[in-house]
């Protein structure tokens, strides 16, 4: 997986590098947009959270060339309503399922990525009323910290259950390598603004701890989900 990433970021830099060769126009502008996103997860990381609410960003764009661009990308989002405040465990005193009453499940990750997008052959950018598909490959960090509290200590040896005896309150920090690739169209409203619509494969090399108790067997490694991108972006031109 680092070799992956690692030629991703390859790709980027042999985009950046390249964009001399087209010699347009549009070759050197800039611009700087927002977005908000929807994520969905996927495989494992299903088994803890669902989906993501209201991922927001903002993002830098540099145009290489009519086919090219790169653009810096911050996003933060947060997945709440996990999985551990609805599953049950059983207790093997007396082999009836139990639901902790007020347990908090949530995540909260920020990205900071570098994108390549490739426009397909004859797009134009920079025109009002033209619109361009493309194809978006990056790579970059991923910070998330995933906080759990409220759960019962499922370990108890003696009956009746002491439902106000807790597990510890726990909160996993880290930082991850991450890639991401997708598709998606992007149309010009005026010369200089533009609509942005995405589609997006994430895998993130980081992982979430088991919790056997409720049913998540293993680490969850990679972390995996797809999202969703509606933004809006203004160019400047040189």
């Amino acid at each position: 997986m680092r070799k992956v990433i690692l030629g991703c970021l390859a790709v980027v830099f042999l985009l950046v590098s390249g964009g001399g060769a087209y010699g347009q126009g549009e070759v050197g502008s800039w611009g700087v947009g927002a977005f908000v996103d929807y994520n969905r997860s996927l495989f494992k990381m299903k088994d803890w959270f669902a989906d993501g609410q209201g991922k927001v960003g903002v993002v830098f764009t540099y145009v290489v060339g009519p086919k090219v661009s790169v653009e810096v990308e911050y996003g933060r989002s947060r997945f709440t309503n996990g999985s551990l405040e609805e599953r049950t465990f059983t207790w093997g005193v007396d082999g009836k399922d139990y639901l902790s009453p007020g347990a908090v499940s949530q995540m909260t990750l920020n990205n900071f990525l570098v994108n390549g997008i490739i426009r397909r052959t004859g797009a134009e950018v920079l025109r009002q009323g033209s619109y361009a598909s493309y194809l978006t490959v990056g790579a970059g960090f991923y910070d998330y910290a995933t906080d759990v509290r409220n759960l019962i200590y499922p370990g108890q040896k003696t009956a009746p259950l002491d439902q106000g005896l807790k597990l510890e309150p726990f909160s996993d920090t880290r930082t991850a390598l991450g890639v991401n690739a997708g598709l998606g169209v992007e149309g010009f409203v005026f010369n200089n603004m533009s609509v942005d619509l995405r589609l997006r494969y994430n895998v993130l090399l980081g992982e979430l701890r088991p919790m056997e108790a409720w049913g998540i067997n293993g680490q969850t490694f990679p972390m995996q989900f797809w999202n969703v991108r509606g933004g809006l972006r203004f160019y400047f031109t040189r």
